[in-house]
């Protein structure tokens, strides 16, 4: 059964969760007779209850779900590590949840794991899979892709271990200390209230806990102004570079444990998309519309174009929450 969350202790903006869906998201919000321009203005206007109800209407979208489907063709839509140039999307996808996983301590039965910004649940799922933690909590706004998550975990038979809830993790609605690792995949990027996000995953979070988070970055070398097409683009948008993150981290008393930038893969991931769009195009455009399809098309060229150039990088950060 899917749990709906009441906001009310810490309530924060509510952002979308998926990082691969960014050009679709924008299409989306763009897919009228509003020019880019308006409706970035009516974005930045948005009232919490406005963005909250846009960004769910979006992820509850046939839209976003005919971009899942046919173009990226994978439970995850976060950024992919590659092995090689002809790898799927799906199988780098993989790779990250498992490098993750890799960089944690191993988990234990009773390990009480929080994935915030969800999804369709993939990393939940392998860590029930693999490690058999009894309490994980998927945090996520969208309800469709809770109700997918839902039955993917029946269709695994961890109904049992694994609890889907429908929320923002800017208010994680939780006992202080009540978490051992809470994981994150490309959804960050979509908090403007940064502090707000890391102040939660500090409440929640056990002494000695760890937080570890995928998200895509501004470089160290990125100019002033560089990103700005993109920031119009999708106005929702918040990159952080690596030096920000640490800095938050420590006004939450949360110790880098392990950071690093994987450019490379940002550049090639969104090569893939480019391709793969190419060939679905007619089909997602059947299920959407043309300007859906031709909005996603530019979106994803801003990123590949400022990921080439060295201004937007891609990376894992983890973090440890210290023992007081």
């Amino acid at each position: 059964m899917i749990k709906f969350v009441v906001l009310s202790r810490r309530v924060g903006l509510i952002k979308p969760t998926r990082n691969s869906f960014l050009p679709a998201f924008s299409a989306f919000l763009n897919n009228s007779r509003l020019d880019h321009f308006h409706a970035s203005i009516i974005i930045h206007s948005m009232t919490e209850t406005d963005i909250l109800e846009a960004t769910t209407n979006y992820y509850n979208s046939k839209e976003a779900t005919a971009y899942q489907q046919l173009i990226l063709g994978a439970e995850s839509s976060h950024i992919g590590i590659y092995e090689h140039e002809k790898q799927s999307i799906a199988d780098a996808c993989h790779n990250t949840t498992v490098t993750m996983i890799q960089k944690l301590p191993k988990f234990k039965k009773s390990s009480i794991v929080l994935d915030i910004g969800s999804g369709y649940g993939t990393i939940s799922r392998y860590i029930a899979e693999e490690f058999g933690c009894k309490k994980i909590t998927c945090l996520n706004i969208s309800t469709q892709e809770n109700k997918v998550n839902e039955s993917k975990n029946k269709k695994a038979q961890l109904g049992d271990l694994i609890t889907v809830t429908a929320g923002n993790f800017e208010s994680i609605l939780a006992d202080s200390e009540s978490f051992d690792v809470i994981l994150s995949q490309d959804a960050l990027m979509y908090s403007k209230d940064k502090d707000k996000v890391f102040s939660e995953v500090a409440w929640v979070l056990k002494p000695g806990g760890r937080f570890i988070f995928t998200d895509l970055l501004e470089s160290a070398t990125c100019p002033d102004g560089a990103l700005d097409a993109i920031y119009e683009h999708f106005p929702n948008l918040d990159f952080c570079s690596t030096k920000s993150y640490k800095r938050l981290t420590l006004r939450r008393e949360l110790d880098s444990v392990y950071v690093k930038e994987l450019p490379e893969h940002l550049v090639t991931h969104y090569k893939k998309l480019q391709e793969t769009l190419k060939t679905q195009g007619s089909k997602l455009s059947k299920k959407s519309s043309a300007a859906f399809v031709k909005k996603q098309e530019k979106g994803i060229q801003l990123l590949l174009d400022a990921a080439e150039k060295g201004h937007l990088s891609w990376g894992i950060l983890q973090f440890q929450k210290r023992n007081m």
